[in-house]
């Protein structure tokens, strides 16, 4: 009885990993991505190191629109690209008088910038059945952002471009629904959030 379970459980893994190769599309949205915290700790720091008095950007975030495409050869393996594109807009703000909370702080501008992060990602499944699946995956590519700001009291604008590697770990994810349609959620950390969510197509 023993043999047989296990000798059913090594057809089934076989059946999940090595079927009939197929593509996929995923369009999914992040929260807590790395442009968010970075941007957020950088402005904490500058706050405490000038006692309140540099130009910090108080910015909210669009959260990451991420949009992906994946080929596997086999099942349990799965390659392609990742796009993700956020947006952030908001004040600049400078400690030089008490607003009404009795902040040292004043607007001085207005800020916003757009980021568009490009990565080749490689995925590994867990287990693949008909309903639910389980995996990991990484990504690391390139992400270009764009800057503007606007000091109104200085009367200037000053735009700024720049390029660096991005990246996306997800230790977890899962999957479920038909098996040509399902859900999706990852918990990771990158330029796609912490927790991203959304829904593929397999065909």
């Amino acid at each position: 009885m023993k043999k047989l379970f296990v000798s059913v459980l090594i057809v089934a893994f076989a059946q999940s990993a090595f079927a009939v190769r197929h593509h996929e599309f995923a369009a999914s949205y992040g929260e807590g991505t790395h442009n968010q915290i970075v941007n957020g700790f950088a402005n904490v720091v500058g706050t405490i190191l000038t006692i309140g008095y540099a130009d910090v950007t108080d910015l909210t975030w669009s959260g990451a629109y991420n949009f992906k495409y994946a080929f596997h050869p086999v099942n349990f393996v799965g390659l392609g690209v990742v796009t993700s594109y956020q947006t952030s807009k908001g004040d600049i703000v400078q400690g030089t008088s008490k607003n009404k909370n009795g902040d040292l702080r004043v607007v001085v501008g207005k800020a916003e910038g757009k980021y568009l992060t490009i990565m080749p990602t490689v995925s590994l499944n867990w287990f693949d059945f008909d309903y639910v699946c389980m995996y990991s995956r990484l990504a690391a590519g390139y992400s270009l952002t764009k800057t503007t700001q606007t000091h109104t009291v200085e009367k200037v604008t000053n735009h700024t471009s720049d390029s660096y590697w991005g990246f996306q770990f997800v230790p977890v994810a899962i999957e479920a629904g038909s098996p040509l349609v399902r859900a999706f959620m990852e918990l990771g950390y990158g330029y796609e959030g912490i927790i991203n969510v959304g829904v593929k197509c397999k065909f």
